[in-house]
């Protein structure tokens, strides 16, 4: 059934109406032609009697026959429509006049009398013969319109019967047509409209319609089922940009791994399954260590393909129910779900170390990492996804301080330290800029004459609330931070620098800088000291750079090309802290280095430790057999000099000699002990002159 405000029964009822009003104007128009027709032949039938009875009327009324003139009056009255006839003369006396009685309204019939009134009256003139034309009499007769109407009545009857069967006629074809061409076919397109699912408006189209491929139904038919394929097409493009967007917002685009964000997300989720269940969850936090190192000596390209190894790698070791995300730079986090004792992530972390440990080849070199990683456990570790990622952070933070390549659970009481270490990095950081940092000078003596012949740089940090801070305390934040690498390398430019002075002044000193294993992984650590040297204007021969052998072995094969190019170049080189790390002799032959510094931990108690004995003397021995210079640190009592100089040491320093001391102050000191010992020698040398003479 077809709605009564629905578009095709709109149409329907104003397509009807116009063919009513259609059918009403032209059965009005029939009906006044009708009676038009009717009228005139009421008139023409009045006009033919007159024709007939002129003649006899005119004679009669010039003769003045009373006779004649009702014959003619009878004659007329034979005739059903004259109601009433007279023959008058131009007196207005009646010769002659006749009427008939009107018959009664047949019963159930419509009256007539309003359409031609109830009679109508003619008048014929009468002239004399051979007048001059003017009347002699009056013809005048009054006829019935009753018959004519009757007949006027039944046709305009029949005319609105056609016209009423005509428009029902019309109507129930107009209205079979609009139900089969437009009612059926809109129905059916709306109902189909409304099967549309608007999530996948491409699913269920509008069946094409039969009959109407051509017209205006099936071009709406077709562009709607475009309009939907593009609503669709729109809705998977739209869906794919959310999809992607999304995305962009909890994946990493070069690891594809979850980023911070969605580890975040995950972590809520994971607490509240713990809550429920009554058990624990891990989180394990990963940090790459010398990650920068390795991104400035090979790029930054290479770097990302290494970080993408490592997560291929983690991904592969790791089950799927573990979410590995990276949580930003060089920094990893695995989610350890449904633990029942904090012990099992440590199982987890164990296994992560011995897997980035494992050598990585890429683009035919092969690198080491190691890892330091912070274990945070919910809920004794954090309420939050926020505070047990910071947790975990500074757990990884505190095994990175403590030696790198290990884990750390978080432990509240080394909280405070952390933020006081990060305090103090943040401090360090703006150090060098506000000429908090300064430089040092310890005297390096000759044994056997026991003149000054150089100098070590040393950092010291004067801070202007904490006062001096111990470089024990402050270079492995440094290191750690990667702030050695600048601090580094103001260092040995004002090192180069007061050397240089030295110079000037006529002391021909050699200055010893240290150089840190991060440091030494720079990839333009040449470039930087051949720089130093030339804008200082130090010959190469005067700088020293110590080295300790943990960090050269950390790179072995790179060091040592390194350290041949650094020989190349012109300066000495010392291996620093010798016999406290591997004292590989494999390598030790093998590295260009002119001279050995022996750690102070054998030199302070070398008189009253045999082992300590045993070592010095061995290393003193292979050293001079290995033709290096050898220089004992910590001397601090005569009796230690004397023993190392009876042994063959060919240096040393320590606080026997002087605290490390500022530039004016090594100045003073260098050139007091060295004029004295020039006195001493001279005196010496006279006494000896005179011994012989005498």
């Amino acid at each position: 059934m077809v709605h009564r405000r629905s578009l095709s029964h709109k149409l329907l009822g104003t397509v009807l109406l116009s063919v009513v009003l259609a059918g009403l104007v032209l059965c009005s128009v029939q009906i006044l032609l009708c009676y038009r027709d009717h009228a005139r032949d009421i008139d023409a039938n009045a006009a033919l009697l007159l024709d007939t009875v002129q003649e006899p009327a005119r004679r009669a009324v010039y003769e003045l026959n009373r006779i004649s003139a009702t014959e003619v009056v009878e004659g007329l009255m034979t005739s059903e429509h004259v109601l009433y006839a007279e023959l008058r003369l131009d007196d207005q006396s009646i010769l002659a006049s006749g009427s008939q009685v009107t018959p009664p309204p047949t019963k159930n019939r419509l009256p007539q009398t309003g359409f031609f009134g109830e009679a109508r009256r003619y008048s014929r003139a009468l002239p004399a013969p051979q007048s001059d034309g003017r009347p002699q009499g009056w013809l005048n007769i009054t006829v019935s319109t009753e018959q004519e109407a009757a007949h006027f009545l039944d046709e305009a009857l029949g005319t609105l019967a056609l016209a009423g069967l005509s428009i029902a006629l019309i109507g129930g074809f107009l209205f079979l047509a609009f139900r089969q061409m437009l009612t059926s076919p809109l129905k059916h397109v709306v109902q189909s409209l409304a099967a549309i699912n608007p999530g996948e408006p491409n699913r269920h189209t509008i069946p094409h319609l039969p009959g109407h491929e051509e017209d205006e139904l099936g071009l709406c038919v077709s562009t709607t089922n475009n309009l939907l394929r593009l609503m669709d097409e729109n809705q998977r493009m739209r869906k794919q940009a959310e999809d992607h967007v999304s995305r962009l917002n909890h994946y990493d685009l070069l690891t594809n791994l979850p980023n911070r964000r969605y580890l975040q997300e995950r972590l809520e989720i994971a607490m509240r399954n713990a809550s429920r269940n009554h058990n624990l969850t891990a989180l394990l936090y990963c940090n790459l260590d010398d990650f920068g190192i390795i991104n400035e000596k090979y790029g930054y390209q290479f770097g990302d393909q290494l970080l993408i190894a490592v997560s291929k790698r983690l991904q592969h070791r790791f089950d799927a129910a573990n979410l590995i995300a990276r949580a930003g730079g060089d920094q990893f986090a695995i989610l350890y779900e449904d633990i029942a004792a904090p012990y099992e992530a440590m199982t987890l972390a164990q296994i992560m170390l011995e897997f980035l440990a494992q050598p990585f080849l890429l683009a035919g070199k092969q690198v080491q990492l190691h890892g330091s990683i912070g274990i945070a456990i919910y809920p004794q570790d954090g309420r939050s996804p926020e505070q047990l990622v910071q947790n975990a952070e500074k757990a990884m933070l505190r095994a990175k301080t403590e030696g790198r390549s290990q884990y750390q659970y978080y432990d509240a009481r080394s909280d405070a330290s952390m933020r006081e270490r990060k305090a103090l990095e943040n401090e360090l950081r703006l150090a060098l800029q506000r000429n908090q940092l300064s430089v040092v000078y310890q005297p390096l003596v000759e044994l056997h004459s026991g003149r000054v012949i150089g100098a070590e740089a040393l950092l010291r940090w004067n801070h202007p609330d904490r006062g001096l801070i111990s470089p024990d305390r402050f270079i492995p934040i440094a290191e750690s931070s990667q702030l050695i690498v600048p601090i580094g390398a103001w260092v040995l430019q004002t090192a180069c620098e007061q050397a240089r002075r030295w110079h000037e002044q006529g002391h021909e000193l050699k200055i010893a800088v240290n150089l840190s294993a991060i440091q030494l992984k720079q990839q333009n650590l040449l470039t930087i000291i051949s720089n130093v040297l030339h804008q200082t204007q130090l010959e190469a021969r005067f700088l020293e750079l110590e080295i300790t052998e943990t960090a050269i072995l950390q790179e072995a094969e790179t060091a040592i090309v390194l350290l041949e190019r650094l020989r190349t170049l012109g300066v000495s080189l010392a291996l620093d802290d010798f016999g406290t790390g591997y004292s590989s002799l494999s390598y030790l032959k093998r590295l260009p280095i002119t001279k050995v510094k022996i750690d102070r931990e054998f030199i302070q108690d070398l008189e009253t430790d045999t082992n300590n004995t045993c070592i010095v003397q061995a290393i003193i021995s292979l050293c001079r057999n290995m033709r290096l210079t050898v220089l004992a640190e910590g001397v601090e009592h005569t009796h230690i000099q004397e023993y190392l100089q009876h042994h063959g040491c060919h240096q040393a320093q320590g606080f026997y000699y002087s605290k490390p001391l500022d530039a004016d102050a090594f100045l003073l000191h260098m050139q007091t002990r060295n004029e004295s010992l020039g006195r001493t020698l001279g005196h010496v040398q006279e006494r000896r002159e005179i011994d012989q003479h005498g």
